[in-house]
């Protein structure tokens, strides 16, 4: 078992594509600060199970952010305060040698104490449930559902991006000890609502591909 606590103080200065971005650029972007904490508890009781659990809060001066703006356009801005809680957990399961699985979860509440309203951008809730079954000694299924809630796209909250949940698949053959063949399939599902506002999701896709190791 382990705990632990900590805290400290962040600066960044505005990235490149977030001042000179010619569709998104911001040439009069501040310098982003922040101070806050985090505290934080991981369990291993056997070698089959895992649960991590840690909370952080940080508040934030000139927090640079990617919004809707009341142009109609999209662009990077300072948020002048920001005031940003989050929990997050995850858990493993090994059930057998053949099969495990696992989920994580995280919840994010992010405000402008200085308007009353959320800062866009930031989902609340966010969480994934994933599985991995060894089907034969050689071949491996892997599933894995996400799932993000809708968010504001702009600083006044009045233009909000739907909530989107995803399926992933994959199955992996191991051909040799050193070559692994697999083909995934990306967002089977077919959810096309965008994870950022004026941005496209790709829809489904299946890859293939092969791992060599020497």
């Amino acid at each position: 078992m382990i705990a632990w606590a900590k805290t400290g103080t962040g600066y960044r200065t505005p990235a490149m594509n977030e001042l000179l971005h010619p569709l998104y650029g911001n040439i009069h972007l501040a310098p982003e600060s922040n101070f806050g904490g985090e505290i934080g508890w991981r369990w291993n009781p056997n070698d089959f199970y895992e649960i991590s659990t840690s909370s952080y809060l940080q508040h934030y001066q000139n927090l640079i952010v990617l919004q809707q703006t009341a142009a109609g356009t999209i662009g990077s801005a300072n948020i002048n305060e920001a005031h940003i809680f989050g929990v997050e957990t995850q858990n493993n399961f090994n059930w057998n040698s053949d099969w495990k699985s696992g989920f994580s979860y995280s919840y994010m509440l992010a405000n402008n104490p200085q308007t009353g309203l959320k800062v866009p951008g930031r989902p609340q809730h966010q969480g994934s449930v994933w599985t991995d079954w060894k089907v034969r000694p050689l071949v491996t299924l892997r599933v894995d559902l996400s799932y993000r809630q809708g968010y504001w796209a702009d600083p006044s909250n009045t233009l909000q991006i739907q909530s989107a949940p995803r399926v992933n698949a994959s199955i992996n053959y191991q051909l040799s000890p050193k070559i692994k063949l697999t083909v995934r399939g990306e967002n089977i599902s077919n959810q096309r609502t965008p994870d950022l506002y004026g941005f496209n999701y790709p829809g489904a896709a299946i890859y293939g591909g092969a791992y060599l190791d020497w």
